[in-house]
């Protein structure tokens, strides 16, 4: 985990559940960026009966190749939840740990 990883190291003990949000929220922005992309494909279809998951992701790769299929707004995606995780495992160990403290 993140954190025996920044055990030994100088920095703030609130620094290591932020960082090991933000590597949480980086690492869930590939498979966001698809499930968005295709949720949003989904609803704008017209369809009566919109195509599975795994349809919509075989069209997607032969229609626009690997890293435009799986990616779309990566960047975006990456700015949004990578700050967001870091300060959400941050409030969180926070919080649990006053509660243990003064309960």
């Amino acid at each position: 985990s993140s954190a025996r990883l920044l055990q030994n190291t100088d920095l703030p003990s609130t620094a290591v559940p932020f960082i090991g949000g933000c590597a949480g929220g980086f690492v869930q922005c590939p498979a966001l960026c698809f499930m968005e992309a295709a949720k949003c494909n989904m609803q704008v279809s017209g369809q009566l009966r919109a195509e599975s998951y795994m349809a919509m992701f075989h069209r997607r790769m032969a229609e626009l190749g690997l890293q435009r299929a799986l990616l779309p707004g990566f960047g975006i995606t990456v700015s949004r939840e990578v700050p967001s995780y870091g300060v959400y495992f941050l409030v969180y160990d926070t919080v649990k740990d006053t509660l243990h403290n003064n309960l």
